[in-house]
């Protein structure tokens, strides 16, 4: 992917995260999302039907009104309004030529057939990322996991366990709800007062392997946005002291909100949020005592949430595996350290792979002395009905 390419179509990211957002009529993030989710396939059709490359302006338009055309394959008269719009957008943005290429090209990709022998173009993925998870999981399930990535994700909103009248519909995850349009009103309030938070039903699992008890002392490392920390101080019942890191940046601004509903919610709750590098010698130095538990949810490769981050596919490489397990070893490394004896350790990605997974945490105890596995909970999409990831429950020896 170029960046031009990427500048154009102006992926935004917010609160809906991948969700499907044509129930917030933003037709702008809907398109985005469906042409990232379709790249593989959209980039090949514009290479058949363009016999010259086109610059990425008129790339970019191709690939929206492909995506549009095949989002709306159901509504067959939706067909010419697309490709009218389309053209109309080329000849106000581009020129003249160009539209009339536009209005060619995407008259023909509506008759355009792909190779059907080629499962990861067919869905969009990536040669090596198919090749990795028919070796890990099989064909069937590699099979099965592209095609949950290739769906629009629902939008889910966790609610406290005491409210017994939420929004939404009920799932088979307790405190899980499934939102429509007319229902984000009354959970955009019970979010702003700490009383919920929108994340999937994969990220109780870190949460519950941490348990933190009422009055414990909690650590929230690589907190940003903060739903993990949400999750904690439920768990805490709003007492004890959390404390919740983060690296500077424009990624502590969405923190502080949150913290800020958090703390609205559960007025007892001591409350810390840090700005710090966890790379840095001194990046603990604010943070006092060992703690009873931390958690740590690393940068990752996203493999595990790829429906909800369509982009992932194209952002990541074979070799993005060990630079960042290399990371996440180093960043683990220094979780450790604010651990008091007989504490508890979470160690969580959104990744499928084992080599940010097992194989981390596998170097980690090999290396430790102190340190010894519990627990490990696995979720895998095509088996679980909801995000990918892994958490791991360490304890720190007496």
């Amino acid at each position: 992917m170029s960046g031009g390419q990427a500048a154009e179509i102006q992926w935004e990211s917010d609160l809906a995260e991948g969700t499907d957002a044509r129930l917030f009529s933003n037709r702008q993030r809907w398109l985005s999302l469906a042409v990232y989710r379709h790249w593989r396939r959209l980039q090949y059709a514009v290479d058949q039907l363009v016999p010259k490359s086109p610059r990425p302006r008129l790339r970019a338009l191709l690939m929206l009104g492909m995506a549009e055309l095949d989002e709306t394959s159901e509504d067959p008269e939706r067909r010419p309004q697309i490709i009218h719009h389309a053209v109309n957008m080329a000849r106000e943005h581009l020129s003249v030529g160009e539209s009339r290429l536009v209005n060619a090209v995407l008259r023909k990709y509506s008759d355009f057939e792909f190779p059907q022998d080629d499962i990861p173009l067919l869905k969009s993925h990536p040669d090596w990322l198919y090749q990795r998870w028919k070796n890990n999981f099989g064909e069937h399930d590699a099979q099965r996991l592209m095609e949950w990535n290739q769906l629009p994700a629902p939008l889910y909103l966790h609610v406290e366990s005491a409210i017994k009248e939420a929004p939404g519909a009920a799932t088979d995850w307790p405190d899980f709800r499934t939102l429509s349009a007319e229902d984000w009103p009354t959970a955009l309030e019970m979010i702003s007062k700490g009383q919920a938070y929108l994340q999937d039903p994969a990220t109780r699992h870190p949460v519950q392997l941490a348990n933190p008890q009422p009055g414990a002392r909690v650590l929230d490392l690589c907190a940003s946005p903060g739903g993990k920390s949400w999750g904690l101080a439920q768990q805490m019942q709003g007492k004890g002291l959390l404390a919740v890191v983060d690296l500077p940046g424009p990624r502590q601004e969405r923190l502080r909100q949150n913290l800020q509903a958090i703390a609205q919610r559960f007025p007892e709750l001591e409350l810390k949020r840090i700005e710090a590098d966890l790379l840095k010698p001194d990046w603990a130095d604010a943070l006092g005592q060992p703690y009873d538990a931390v958690l740590i949810d690393v940068p990752c490769s996203n493999t595990g949430v790829i429906r909800r981050k369509p982009d992932v596919r194209i952002r990541i490489g074979e070799g993005t595996l060990a630079e960042l397990s290399a990371l996440q070893l180093q960043l683990l490394q220094q979780a450790a350290a604010m651990v008091k004896a007989g504490g508890r350790l979470v160690y969580s990605t959104c990744s499928l792979e084992p080599e940010e997974n097992e194989q981390v945490v596998e170097r980690f105890l090999a290396d430790s002395k102190v340190f010894e596995q519990i627990a490990v909970t696995v979720s895998l999409p095509f088996r679980d009905g909801h995000d990918g990831g892994a958490a791991f429950l360490l304890t720190k020896r007496l």
